[in-house]
């Protein structure tokens, strides 16, 4: 595991920590999170979708080429 996979993970342990646990997370198409974005297909890392299972989270990803889906 990368650094920044730990670190990214780490952060996300964090957020779900310090506050209630959100049923949804919206991520940018970053490769530690997304593995292919199409619109017909969205296919996450899946260590990353083991990872936020544990916590009963479902993670979603931002439309490609989109900047006003991110941070919202």
């Amino acid at each position: 595991m990368t650094k920044s996979v730990k670190s990214y993970r780490a952060k996300t342990v964090n957020f779900i920590l310090a506050f209630t646990v959100p049923q949804q997370i919206l991520y940018d198409n970053m490769k530690t999170a997304v593995i292919k974005n199409f619109p017909v297909e969205i296919r996450f890392n899946q260590k990353f979708e083991e990872f936020l299972a544990y916590y009963g989270v479902v993670p979603k990803a931002c439309k490609p080429n989109r900047p006003q889906t991110k941070g919202k």
